[in-house]
């Protein structure tokens, strides 16, 4: 079903469509294979968030130490 609507995408009268469905065929195995096991970047941007939040917080410290101290409270 997906090659089928590849196929259409590519040659349909939808401009914005066509490089989409063009780079899809060559990113196919990367797109199964995270679809497959449903990892997230989720939690990694959480943690990001997280980091950048104390880090803000920690503004007035002036070492690293004190930053990485102020993230594992």
């Amino acid at each position: 079903m997906l090659r089928k609507r590849i196929a259409w995408a590519t040659h349909g009268c939808l401009e914005p469509f066509v490089p989409v469905a063009k780079t899809i065929p060559k990113q196919l195995a990367g797109i199964v294979a995270r679809v497959a096991t449903e990892i997230s970047v989720g939690r990694g941007e959480d943690a990001s968030g997280t980091v950048r939040t104390n880090a803000r917080r920690a503004s007035g410290r002036h070492t690293a130490d004190s930053v990485i101290a102020a993230l594992l409270l």
